[in-house]
């Protein structure tokens, strides 16, 4: 009978747990980064769902196809669709840049801020909607 026997690598793991903690300030920079980012849209659009017909048509569209799209499908989406169009124009107007100038965090930032903007500018609706109408003819 043969007897396998584990023995934990203590020296990879410190390794290993060394190269992540790099990495922490990056991660808590994109997730700081995309919330302001959408803060800032979801304002936009929690107002634009709040005043006039065509806005509102506009910024639900918006949101629900959004809500709809999976964050890793956005991320993709946009990732891809910015490089290869980037490369398309550089191609066209003979640039002699390549899409490796855009930075891939910043991509990602965008598209996690496109994300955060719909889902929060359901809870700027809700603020704006709780607030009496006398109190907004008040301003």
């Amino acid at each position: 009978m043969c007897m396998v026997t584990f023995q934990f690598d203590w020296v990879f793991t410190w390794e290993v747990f060394l190269v992540c903690m790099k990495q922490v300030t990056v991660c808590f920079f994109a997730a700081t980064a995309a919330m302001l980012t959408g803060l800032v849209l979801g304002i936009f659009l929690a107002a634009a769902r709040n005043k006039k017909k065509w806005f509102r048509y506009l910024a639900n569209a918006y949101v629900h196809l959004i809500r709809g799209i999976p964050t890793i499908l956005l991320l993709l989406i946009l990732y891809l669709s910015i490089k290869n169009g980037f490369n398309a124009l550089a191609k066209t107007y003979g640039w002699t840049v390549n899409a490796t100038v855009i930075p891939a965090l910043g991509i990602a930032v965008l598209a996690l801020g496109i994300s955060a903007a719909a889902f929060l500018s359901g809870s700027f609706l809700t603020a704006l909607r709780s607030v009496d109408p006398g109190q907004r003819r008040s301003f």
